[in-house]
């Protein structure tokens, strides 16, 4: 009985502590993203461009269990996208001209944080996760290199077009550096994303995202 007792009131005082250290953090991050796609083994033209440059915006949400590890979700809205587009305007996997994918997302990523302490309020952190993200609106854009034709840009029919789709999810990983000031928080981040389907079902086109970006971080 004593023994049960004697590790009763160790685990309340080791919940307790836990408790106290244990805090809810608040943020915003946004910069930059390079976007492509993975097109498998589709043949590139030489010093073919498959990137795009867009942007992202995202919430953070995370609960700190101590100096050294947190988890948290990270709300979004991202730029996603690629050039160079097989099978447009060519058939056959043939790229013609330049014919971009224009993709907007709203993501919902769960990461696990890892900070480590450099000097001071300085620290580095480490990041992982996976999360899913739905299509909002989707644009294609095909230039015509070489000749007078002005640019084309349509909207996809996410609706009745069943090789599009709406839905995907990924692997995140990122590093990046953080100082504290008080309660606040002052980082730059890069964050890389790695689409686990296809957007376009006719041919190998899994996302990959490349994102650097500074953010606020507010301890409560």
């Amino acid at each position: 009985m004593n023994a049960l007792k004697h590790t009763l009131l160790t685990t309340i005082i080791i919940c307790c502590a836990f408790d106290i250290q244990a805090q809810f953090s608040l943020g915003v991050r946004g910069g930059f993203t390079r976007s492509w796609e993975e097109y498998g083994n589709v043949s590139l033209p030489d010093d073919a461009t498959i990137h795009v440059d867009r942007l992202q915006v995202s919430g953070l949400v995370y609960y700190t269990f101590n100096k050294y590890f947190s988890i948290g979700i990270e709300p979004g809205f991202v730029q996603r996208g690629a050039a160079c587009v097989p099978g447009f305007n060519g058939g056959g996997g043939a790229f013609v001209g330049d014919t971009k994918f224009l993709l907007n997302y709203v993501e919902l990523p769960l990461m696990a944080k890892v900070n480590i302490p450099i000097y001071g309020k300085l620290k580095v952190f480490g990041k992982a996760g996976y999360g899913i993200a739905r299509i909002t609106s989707a644009n294609l854009e095909t230039a015509f290199l070489g000749t007078d034709q002005p640019t084309i840009k349509r909207p996809l029919d996410l609706d009745t077009d069943n090789r599009y789709r709406k839905w995907d999810n990924g692997l995140y990983g990122s590093l990046g550096f953080s100082f504290d000031v008080g309660a606040n928080q002052l980082f730059v981040e890069s964050l890389y994303y790695a689409g686990q389907r296809d957007f376009d079902t006719s041919f190998t086109s899994k996302n990959r995202g490349f994102h650097l970006g500074i953010g606020y971080m507010r301890y409560f």
